[in-house]
């Protein structure tokens, strides 16, 4: 038995210039280094076949579309948008004389308890 000879860039070069000179645009190029082979596919390949029907994939879709409805809602719920959230009134700033009279009571309140007068 005779040793395969080995693959060199030449053949790769003659394998595509061939597909090209057979009018073919489009060729997949299996180059085999272990076995030393070169296989060329012409053509395209075929398009695949849709999937075969199953009546259980309706089911699934169903269930998952409501079950992202469900976290969905209970999302809103925990945490509405900004545009439906419930205002929360703040109170005013004390003013200047408010703050002064609350500094006041507080001293006063302070000075009657163990201070000497």
């Amino acid at each position: 038995m005779t040793k395969r000879a080995n693959i060199g860039q030449g053949d790769i070069e003659r394998a595509l210039k061939a597909c090209k000179r057979a009018g073919y645009d489009k060729a997949r190029v299996h180059i085999n280094v272990a076995a030393q082979t070169i296989d060329i596919m012409l053509g395209e390949d075929q398009p695949k076949a849709p999937p075969a029907y199953n009546p259980w994939d309706e089911e699934f879709k169903k269930a998952e579309s409501e079950a992202m409805l469900e976290r969905v809602k209970k999302r809103l719920e925990d945490n509405p948008p900004a545009s439906q959230r419930k205002r929360q009134i703040l109170p005013a700033a004390p003013s200047p004389a408010e703050v002064e009279a609350s500094r006041l009571r507080a001293r006063s309140r302070t000075r009657g308890k163990g201070q000497a007068p």
